[in-house]
């Protein structure tokens, strides 16, 4: 089956990681996988794609990416109007390759690639949902398009599969589970076993994601300052990457001031821009995550598999993976005194914190292996061609 991944890469974060990694293994279950790029402007990524040996069409190159949404609404309006001729370029020349290119599936993952496809093509289109969809702001135009468009969705937890059919944006008939895994090599290897409980030293917590405001950086130095007042040992370390867009940029910076507002520079550290972020994980206890909303994070299901409980809020896809009081705890949304308790717990509690050490590696290893997605490819990518018709 030919199977073509189109991507706006901007950034090469954890939701392109996985997707990298899906169609590096339907290359290997026997597929012909294809990603177009509509510019190859992040190297990282371009890099990764050579790296595993799959197929690269950049449509148009560039060293920026193309960001049309800015703080100011009218300037997105005006680039909007200015990217009209980009678009229809972008869409002739896409077409064109995948009629070359005689493709059965195509991939998409956001409106903007979704949207540069031809109604009642020869292929399919599967929209991978990669992020949390809260049908309440996604527009009646929008799920026309969606509905017009897309032959199925693939969405990384159950959570979002809830959500996407309880929004009327699809029927639950046509909506697959594809969620996002660790690489079973990787976490059979000895060094992810280092889950030695916080007795008699500061608890290592980390906080790891792109610096945009849903990420919740600024919850997480909220909650070191919680633990200061309370006299609790502990180190921070977050560990970030600063977009391409301003408002990422301003985010950071903000953070950095609060930092300083609240005194807390000595017992936070921020590490950014690493590629490569689970290299911090084994040193760390806990990884606290007040994300305002995930499809399926990533970052929670690498912290699980080195044996490190999560506390986190209670979003999307989240609940997934994090059981409360079984591989973590859940806190109430953006809750600071929450979150600190939970911490003082496993600081209290050696016996608690190895069990959900345990529980958090047992989750991962009878649910979120490559084998496991291996099995679900399988699954549903044999049947997309029989049924190709929306």
């Amino acid at each position: 089956m030919r199977i073509v991944f189109i991507e706006a890469v901007q950034n090469f974060g954890g939701s392109t990681k996985s997707t990298l990694e899906l169609a590096k293994r339907l290359k290997n279950a026997g597929h012909d996988v294809l990603i177009i790029d509509l510019w190859g402007a992040n190297k990282p990524f371009v890099q990764a794609v050579e790296r595993v040996g799959l197929k690269l069409e950049v449509i148009k190159p560039s060293n920026e990416p193309q960001v049309l949404t800015v703080n100011s609404k009218g300037k997105t309006l005006v680039n909007k109007l200015l990217y009209i001729p980009e678009y229809l370029f972008y869409r002739k020349k896409i077409n064109r390759v995948l009629e070359e290119y005689g493709a059965d599936v195509v991939s998409v993952n956001n409106l903007k690639c979704l949207t540069l496809l031809k109604p009642n093509s020869t292929y399919s289109v599967d929209f991978f949902a990669r992020t949390w969809f809260e049908s309440r702001k996604i527009s009646f135009l929008k799920k026309v398009i969606y509905r017009k468009l897309v032959s199925r969705f693939l969405t990384v937890s159950q959570a979002t599969r809830q959500a996407i059919a309880s929004g009327g944006i699809a029927s639950i008939k046509d909506i697959e589970v594809l969620h996002s895994v660790i690489d079973s090599s990787s976490f059979f290897s000895a060094s992810n076993k280092s889950h030695v409980a916080p007795h008699n030293e500061p608890i290592r917590l980390f906080c790891c994601g792109g610096f945009i405001t849903t990420k919740g950086h600024h919850i997480a130095v909220l909650i070191a300052d919680e633990l200061k007042k309370r006299g609790v040992k502990f180190k921070l370390t977050i560990i970030g990457m600063i977009y391409v867009t301003k408002s990422s940029k301003k985010y950071y910076e903000d953070v950095i001031k609060q930092i300083k507002e609240l005194g807390l520079d000595s017992e936070i550290e921020i590490i950014l821009n690493e590629t490569d972020v689970t290299k911090y994980f084994k040193e760390q206890h806990v990884l606290i995550h007040p994300s305002a909303s995930e499809g399926l994070p990533r970052v929670g299901l690498e912290a699980l598999s080195f044996g490190k409980p999560v506390i986190a809020n209670p979003v999307g896809g989240v609940t997934d993976i994090v059981i409360h009081n079984f591989t973590g705890f859940l806190c109430k949304y953006d809750d600071v005194k929450s979150y600190a308790d939970y911490i003082e717990c496993y600081v209290k509690d050696s016996e608690l914190y190895n069990r959900h050490s345990e529980q958090a590696l047992s989750l991962i290893e009878q649910c979120y292996l490559s084998k496991n997605q291996e099995e679900m490819i399988n699954k549903i990518y044999p049947l997309i061609s029989e049924n190709r018709s929306r």
